[in-house]
């Protein structure tokens, strides 16, 4: 349940998401915080398909 929630600030933007993101990689944040939350949603779906 954590996970979701944690990937659910990632896609939506909260500002905590954005320091730690602007913290790690600088000015192109929005593209890794984004991409790093897709990949986490299609990761977690394909656990579920055997």
């Amino acid at each position: 349940m954590k996970k979701y929630i944690l990937l659910f600030l990632k896609l939506t933007g909260a500002q905590e998401s954005i320091d730690l993101f602007t913290k790690t990689v600088g000015n192109n944040e929005a593209y890794t915080r984004i991409s790093t939350g897709v990949f986490e949603l299609i990761a977690s779906v394909l656990l579920f398909i055997p």
